[in-house]
């Protein structure tokens, strides 16, 4: 079974989990075949977990339980045990959990729970890197469910300082780290120049909007593209908002070649900007990280980001909430 889908389908169990850990009275004993013994939790006829941390009783806040939970996930493992650390099967399993959990933590105490299983892996360097792959295939891959750059960029930061890697081995991690560094929700989005669909050449900085942008990244011969733009033209709420000068969809075509940007540049919506990088700048400079097309990014009015790189439904939700 694909460990990614094995989330999926357990997703459910470990919310369970999630919440007896951080709310349930001790002792009782919670949905979906999670008990607590001892202060433990632990999953009836689930083998291959690792026990839940016990809790010490003077935690009473989400966020010191949380936390106490995600520092010490992995207190049971003895990564000396190389019948157990090197079973590839074994490790993604409580890997899955783990990475689960961690969003439930405070910032600062995921980055700590990361630091802290990461430096123990060091006894084991098979192990450790067994783990920084898992950390990719988890949290970097666009497809992946559990995709969260914010704890991808702990374990980079984990493999940058690893004892355990020489200089060589490190430098993949470091350019991960500097590429998941751009243009982060907070900063201003880097500029870059392209030719709309009239022939006109303009720049992102200086596309005026009166609201929000949502930047899109293209490719007019991807199929998936042109099913989320036309998810996206057909949705009501987005309308409504581009209506109101609420709203601005810049659609931006990174990959193809001039002849096929001609022929495809009228068949986008009618009502967004489209543009072309005409000199490759954005994909050559690697101004954005574009790892699987489309990429969607909301900017404000001023073109900082709001959110980086995510799914359609993340874009909806937010400009709802906003």
């Amino acid at each position: 079974m694909n460990m990614i889908n094995h989330k999926i389908q357990t997703a459910r169990l470990i919310w369970i989990i999630a919440v007896a850990l951080l709310f349930a009275a001790c002792g009782r004993k919670a949905a979906g075949g999670v008990s607590d013994a001892g202060g433990q939790i632990v999953l009836d006829g689930n083998g291959g977990e690792l026990p839940m941390p016990a809790i010490p009783s003077a935690l009473n806040s989400p966020d010191e339980r949380s936390s106490y939970v995600a520092e010490h996930f992995w207190d049971a493992m003895d990564f000396s045990d190389t019948l157990r650390s090197h079973d590839s099967e074994f490790l993604e399993r409580n890997f899955s959990n783990f990475v689960y959990l961690l969003p439930y933590a405070p910032a600062s105490s995921a980055e700590k729970a990361v630091a802290v299983l990461m430096k123990r892996a060091e006894a084991d360097k098979t192990v450790f890197l067994m783990l920084a792959g898992l950390a990719e295939k988890y949290l970097s891959e666009p497809d992946s469910p559990m995709r969260n750059e914010d704890l991808f960029m702990f374990f980079l930061k984990s493999q940058i300082e690893a004892g355990v890697l020489d200089e060589s081995e490190k430098i993949r991690a470091r350019i991960q780290l500097d590429t998941a560094k751009k243009n982060r929700p907070g900063m201003a989005a880097a500029d870059f120049a392209y030719v709309d669909r009239d022939g006109v050449s303009r720049t992102l900085h200086g596309t005026k909007s009166t609201g929000n942008i949502l930047l899109v990244f293209y490719d007019p011969e991807c199929e998936h593209c042109s099913e989320i733009t036309a998810s996206l033209a057909a949705d009501e709420m987005l309308a409504e908002l581009q209506e109101k000068g609420l709203l601005t969809v810049l659609a931006i075509d990174t990959e193809s070649d001039g002849d096929v940007w001609e022929r495809t540049r009228r068949d986008m919506p009618q009502h967004w900007i489209v543009g072309h990088d005409d000199n490759n700048v954005i994909t050559e400079s690697a101004l954005y990280d574009l790892p699987a097309m489309p990429v969607l990014y909301l900017l404000d009015a001023d073109k900082t980001v709001i959110l980086k790189d995510v799914a359609p439904d993340a874009i909806l939700r937010e400009l709802s909430r906003l």
